[in-house]
């Protein structure tokens, strides 16, 4: 916000209401994936380096570094199947350009929440035999 401040980028109130949804999306992500990745972890001890591992790799394979503009257009259906470059852009849209964000918050949102119910089950699933295994 400072950053938006010195450099006196356009601030669109009304676009700044969908941050709150925006960060619902992003915490269901992050929820889900380390539900599902704190018991496998509890299993397998190998978890821990290939998580940090594969976190590189998604931060290149998320649009941080660079804009969704460099991904061919016939690809972006498929690029946006990762939820990040959904809620990246989606903060993009909002922060930078003062716009609402487009449907590709939606497909994230779909994929978060998703994310979210599988992790929370399988969490809720083998949790009774972390006490056997800790």
């Amino acid at each position: 916000v400072v950053l938006i401040l010195v450099y006196r980028m356009p601030i669109n109130l009304a676009a700044w209401l969908y941050l709150p949804v925006i960060l619902v999306v992003q915490l269901a992500l992050l929820l889900g994936l380390g539900l599902a990745f704190a018991a496998l972890n509890v299993f397998y001890r190998d978890v821990q380096p290939f998580l940090a591992l594969g976190i590189q790799l998604w931060f290149y394979a998320s649009p941080i570094v660079y804009p969704v503009t460099a991904v061919p257009a016939a690809l972006r259906p498929f690029y946006y199947l990762n939820p990040m470059a959904g809620i990246i852009e989606a903060y993009r849209s909002v922060l930078l350009f003062g716009q609402a964000p487009g449907s590709y918050l939606g497909l994230a949102a779909v994929v978060s929440f998703l994310i979210m119910g599988a992790g929370y089950w399988y969490f809720k699933r083998v949790e009774f035999l972390f006490a056997d295994l800790v």
